[in-house]
């Protein structure tokens, strides 16, 4: 939680926040691919934009190191409910890169990278 702000609106931003990882993570493995052909534009995106993650959202970042781990986070939910586990795999399963909301995420497109 962050100073001055209530326990309801950290844990709102929060959420939203590791849902941008998982977001994050979903868009590296459509860049990179079950070939990892795009491996190298990935670790170039790190390389020249090593802050790209910093304070994205309320002074909260996302470290690069969390995005291969990062999970649809259920909100209100535990994880061990297998109803609410379903629907988040299902969701998980339509975010894709080419639907990301790509000024939100600020992740340059791997051309520009390069």
């Amino acid at each position: 939680m962050q100073s001055g702000e209530s326990a309801a609106h950290g844990a709102l931003i929060e959420f939203h926040r590791r849902k941008m990882a998982f977001s994050v993570r979903q868009a590296k493995e459509e860049m990179v691919g079950d070939a990892g052909a795009g491996r190298e534009a990935w670790d170039l995106l790190q390389a020249k934009h090593p802050d790209l993650l910093q304070d994205i959202l309320e002074r909260r970042s996302i470290s690069w190191g969390e995005i291969d781990g990062a999970e649809m986070p259920l909100f209100g939910k535990k994880k061990d409910d297998k109803a609410a586990a379903e629907r988040a795999a299902r969701l998980a399963e339509q975010v894709t890169y080419k639907n990301l909301n790509k000024d939100l995420m600020r992740i340059p497109p791997a051309a520009a990278v390069c």
